[in-house]
């Protein structure tokens, strides 16, 4: 009787194991676990293709060309040294139901330059990550979660375009030596932030009605001179950044000019314009070091920032010192708080007669750049025509593999007790 229900009690298990695993392929293809949504893409192969050989692009030698507006693809760059010019189309993505795409994406490329686009409505508009010498020159990138993203990447140059109604414009992410020359770059929750990177430059820009208007966090060796930075919450913010030089920049009409936060210091301002910031300066950066992070505070207990060279400091809408000598710098020091001032204050707004040349290789580009607009004036896309994209519904591998094993040692224990029991 014993022997009995053991057999019965194996046999039982055997089939419950069976039962299992057409519960588990039922289960996995009714609840399959997709991967992140993303968009199809078009691609420029290694070997110089377009893929599929149907999608608007046309190709000249090392140049391709849109011939048209596309919905709802990636352009994937997968070859170096070319030139990849919009000519004014639209590339258009898709933020819903959870996409999260970028309109132009670059991997592990050399000397690519992305031109004369309007992209518009993608999680990233350009992605250019593990790069070196991209150049992004007279785009129009509006309403993406990020406008331009710079990771990992060398000598990126960004000229020229015009960017707004994105959560970020431009972000740089230790990314070296990137050039943020005279873009226009308005209405974005951020506009510029630069993280963690060094040697790079942001010169003659229009940064305006953003929420930040320059972020430096975690930048070093930096120079930031001749943009504008008008009606921003903060025009510029440093945070955890040092020895960057700001200077022969306009701040004017922000909540706050210039926002100085923890870990900040040997920063230097000095022939900057600050007119009629609600707040010209406000400096957090010791005081909110010293509470949160005491440590550092009293291993840095000179830390400070300054706010003039050797000979001249900023000029200051609110300043209400004499220039009896017509030196057009003040005879009193600027107080901006008890940790800041500014010894050498003007007088007058500066002027500045600094430029910063264009290389020849963006001379060079430019000069292959016709109009931004297309001729034609049809914004309805002529979209590749590929299939449906096709979602492979993932399968618990796992889960059966152990249900199988399972059913194995069973129906070996069955057999080996069965044949015993002849015995």
């Amino acid at each position: 009787m014993k022997r009995t229900a053991l057999a019965l009690t194996l046999l039982l298990a055997l089939l419950c194991s069976a039962v299992t695993i057409t519960r588990l392929s039922l289960l996995a293809k009714a609840n399959p676990i997709p991967p992140p949504p993303d968009l199809q893409h078009i691609y420029i192969r290694s070997d110089g293709g377009i893929e599929p050989s149907t999608a608007p692009i046309q190709r000249n030698g090392e140049i391709y060309t849109l011939t048209n507006n596309i919905n709802n693809y990636t352009i994937d760059v997968q070859r170096d040294n070319i030139i990849l010019n919009g000519a004014g189309y639209a590339l258009v993505g898709n933020r819903s139901n959870g996409i999260v795409a970028s309109g132009i994406y670059l991997s592990h490329r050399n000397n690519v330059t992305i031109m004369q686009f309007k992209i518009h409505v993608f999680e990233y508009g350009i992605m250019n990550a593990y790069c070196a010498n991209t150049t992004i020159i007279r785009n129009e990138i509006t309403d993406n979660a990020n406008g331009i993203e710079v990771m990992f990447s060398d000598s990126t140059y960004i000229f020229g375009n015009n960017i707004t109604r994105d959560g970020t414009g431009i972000y740089v992410g230790e990314s070296p030596n990137t050039v943020i020359d005279r873009n226009s770059i308005t209405d974005n929750g951020r506009g510029i932030y630069v993280g963690t990177s060094n040697n790079n430059i942001v010169f003659g820009n229009l940064v305006s009605d953003n929420g930040d208007g320059l972020v430096l966090n975690g930048a070093s060796n930096c120079s930031v001179y001749n943009n504008t930075f008008t009606k921003n919450d903060n025009g510029i913010r440093v945070d955890a950044a040092k020895e960057n030089r700001i200077f022969n920049n306009e701040i004017a009409e922000n909540v706050v000019g210039v926002s100085l936060w923890a870990y900040c210091n040997d920063n230097i301002f000095y022939g900057n314009s600050f007119l009629n910031n609600s707040q010209q300066v406000s400096d957090n950066c010791y005081r909110y070091s010293s509470s949160q992070y005491p440590e550092w505070a009293a291993a840095h207990p000179s830390s400070k920032n300054y706010w003039n060279s050797s000979i001249t400091g900023n000029y200051w809408s609110d300043y209400a010192g004499t220039n009896k000598n017509a030196d057009d710098v003040g005879d009193m020091p600027y107080v901006i708080d008890g940790f800041n001032t500014d010894y050498h204050p003007l007088t007058k707004p500066a002027n500045s007669n600094i430029t910063l040349a264009l290389p020849d290789f963006l001379l060079n580009v430019l000069s292959l750049a016709s109009s931004p607009n297309p001729s034609t004036t049809d914004t309805s896309p002529n979209q590749p025509p590929s299939p449906d994209s096709q979602v492979t519904e993932p399968f618990p591998t796992t889960l059966v593999a152990a249900s199988v094993a399972s059913v194995a040692v069973v129906g070996a224990g069955l057999i080996f007790y069965l044949r015993k029991r002849k015995h």
